[in-house]
């Protein structure tokens, strides 16, 4: 399934190729939307339910949840591209995603988007939210905080991605901080 770009599998940034904590999941996004939100249903559908089904299932939060995983390998995936062009503030040598224990909160979590440079231990650490609205203090803190999980870095740029651009208030605040970034869905493809 690998080989046919099915499925990947995925280790925490950081971690050696041959890690335990590496998961598999679906790649491709036809095949993870059918399994999601079809596959459990189809005898249901196959009784004439699905227009019901799709209704309930593709409107809210479990649509919202779906596509904010998708938006997370947007997201990576516009790392590289940058990193390619060579537009970000660092030059990339490693990315990923990583997640762990926190041992402040005492408990698992995940970083959407780690990039770094191992020659100059510079490293990029992002949020995705795909959200119509989102507590951008409380973001932001959170943000910070999860720096502390990836040690040894000399330089950490973060980076906020977003469904809509973050408040006038929110750019102006943070205007001081040149390793503060924030970009939205839009931003990314030139809107």
């Amino acid at each position: 399934l690998e080989s046919l770009g099915l499925v990947e599998k995925t280790i925490p940034f950081g971690s050696s190729a041959k890690s335990k904590k590496g998961v598999y999941r679906i790649s491709d996004p036809a095949f993870l939307f059918w399994y999601r939100f079809v596959a459990p249903y189809v005898s249901a559908i196959e009784q004439g339910l699905g227009s019901e089904i799709a209704e309930r299932l593709l409107s809210g939060e479990r649509r919202n949840e779906y596509e904010g995983h998708l938006f997370e390998r947007v997201c990576l995936e516009w790392v590289v591209r940058q990193a390619q062009s060579r537009s970000l503030p660092l030059s990339v040598t490693n990315y990923g995603t990583w997640w762990g224990p926190n041992p402040a909160l005492k408990q698992e979590t995940d970083i959407d988007v780690v990039a770094s440079d191992e020659i100059d231990k510079y490293a990029l650490v992002g949020e995705c939210r795909w959200r119509n609205e989102i507590n951008e203090s409380e973001v932001f803190e959170s943000l910070q905080a999860r720096c502390g999980l990836l040690p040894g870095y000399t330089r950490y740029e973060r980076y906020l991605f977003t469904k809509h651009p973050v408040s006038e208030t929110t750019r102006l605040k943070y205007a001081h901080d040149e390793t503060m970034h924030f970009v939205s869905i839009g931003e990314m493809y030139g809107e």
